[in-house]
């Protein structure tokens, strides 16, 4: 869903419960939570199949792969197997 408003354009996607509850990748702060970059790079490549990166390098091609098994989704398994080529490259 797309939401405009004054303070700005939102976009909400539906994430399966077995991906977005599971703490795999999320960085625990005192106050907050955060993806860690191989979470956030799956979490892209499952909201937007298309969407390209500009720096891989920090990426680790190992803890990308257990991420991307969190989803049950073998479309997102395939482009994440691509990256991780990228990366490696």
């Amino acid at each position: 869903k797309k939401y405009s408003l004054p303070a700005g354009h939102f976009e909400y996607h539906r994430l399966k419960a077995s991906a977005f509850y599971n703490p795999l990748g999320i960085i625990k702060n005192d106050h907050y939570l955060l993806a860690g970059p191989e979470r956030t790079v799956a979490d892209c490549l499952y909201t937007y199949p298309n969407f390209s990166f500009d720096n891989l390098r920090p990426i680790d091609p190992e803890k990308l792969n257990e991420i991307a098994k969190i989803y049950d989704n073998s479309s997102l398994l395939r482009r994440i197997n691509k990256v991780i080529k990228q990366i490696k490259e």
